[in-house]
């Protein structure tokens, strides 16, 4: 049984339903002849006495007619205001995963990770060498960077000990862990520490939910019991319309407990894996016509020696089931869409174990107005490609 859709958020006189705006058009009923019944005389007079404005205002309103409104430009409700984050960055760190939520300001500022990964130490050779030399942001202009760990593998955190991230705000999800895991953990002051589930005040335009592994195999609980996040985006950036982008690492699509409305950006469950039925029960992007299909990044690793992919990452049977559900290509068609279909690693998508192609690096979905180069140019997290 698939997840509960999350309801349309709501601004008064317009609301977002499927990315779509609904215009809220109002006008006063037409005046009705007075009650000749008794009941109904009392009946009407308690209304009154609830209502005395508007039964005020149509006292003299005159017989009933049929309402008919004119198409008119004072009739369009201007757009929605733009959502609180502008976009997201999927970050190139080889066999792992980091991606990078940002407001809407001008220039933006990252506000919260979502994992902070890196490669296990064999696979160490396709971190990208820039995330070697300079490391990823450390904190934001306002001091209130967090992380938001979708889970306890190695691959998703690792580079906040390598980077030393312990003084950021940790939200993470109770897991079993190993002992280098919690190891870290103790490096990272208990007023820092957040266990969801709570509450997320601190910053809108996103849901943080905690994903379920009932009747899965006990292989795949780690990564399908910990947290994905659906954030509130403009994408495309040219659709005033308010979509939205799902964020799941290596969680299933199905395991959470609600899905995203007006869906138009994803990243590849488990770095494209098909185990345990990663490609399989996806969200259906949403329908944006001549826009493009749903987009997709992906990040995994690429050995710049021979050009092998740990755990052969992405399986092609996965990326042939995303394009087929409408992610990176349209449904039934012949192939990838350009600037839909996206990898941190290399370009194109490369399964078949060749040399990466270049261009290789970061990935932005949503607005890409660069970065303040004064605090952020310095640092691996500062260019990307733009996914729009």
């Amino acid at each position: 049984m698939a997840p509960p859709l999350v309801p349309a958020p709501d601004f008064g006189n317009y609301s977002i339903q499927n990315g779509i705006r609904v215009a809220m058009l109002s006008a006063k009923r037409p005046a009705v002849d007075p009650p000749t019944d008794p009941n109904a005389k009392r009946a009407a007079s308690i209304q009154g006495a609830f209502c005395p404005s508007e039964d005020t205002d149509m006292a003299d309103a005159g017989p009933a007619a049929p309402i008919t409104v004119a198409p008119s430009p004072s009739h369009v409700p201007p757009p929605p205001p733009p959502p609180p984050v502008g976009s997201i960055g999927i970050m190139d760190v080889g066999q792992g995963n980091c991606n990078l939520i940002f407001d809407n300001a001008n220039p933006p500022e990252p506000i919260a990770y979502y994992d902070v990964g890196f490669p296990i130490f064999f696979y160490k050779s396709g971190a990208p060498a820039n995330l070697v030399a300079l490391g990823p942001i450390l904190q934001n202009q306002t001091n209130n960077l967090e992380v938001i760990l979708s889970h306890w593998d190695y691959d998703h955190w690792i580079n906040g000990r390598r980077a030393g991230l312990q003084n950021l705000v940790w939200n993470y999800p109770k897991q079993l862990m190993g002992p280098v895991a919690i190891n870290f953990l103790g490096t990272i002051a208990v007023r820092r520490r957040v266990t969801f589930p709570i509450t997320h005040p601190w910053w809108g335009g996103a849901r943080l939910v905690k994903c379920s592994p009932a009747g899965m195999p006990l292989a795949s609980w780690i990564n399908n019991s910990g947290l994905a996040l659906m954030v509130d985006i403009l994408l495309p950036v040219n659709d005033p319309n308010w979509h939205s982008v799902f964020l799941t690492a290596d969680a299933n699509h199905n395991t959470a407990p609600l899905l995203p409305f007006g869906c138009t950006g994803i990243t590849a469950v488990h770095h494209g894996s098909g185990a345990h039925g990663a490609a399989q029960n996806l969200v259906p992007p949403a329908n944006l016509g001549a826009a493009g299909p749903g987009r997709i990044a992906y990040s995994y690793g690429v050995s710049p020696n021979n050009g092998s992919h740990p755990y052969h990452f992405p399986v092609q049977a996965s990326v042939t089931a995303y394009r087929n559900a409408g992610w990176g290509a349209f449904a039934g068609g012949a192939g990838p869409v350009l600037n839909a279909e996206l990898a941190c690693a290399e370009t194109p998508l490369n399964y078949h174990q060749n040399m990466p192609q270049p261009p290789r690096g970061n990935i932005r979905m949503g607005d890409n107005t660069q970065l303040n180069n004064a605090h952020y140019g310095n640092t691996a997290f500062y260019n990307y490609r733009p996914m729009i």
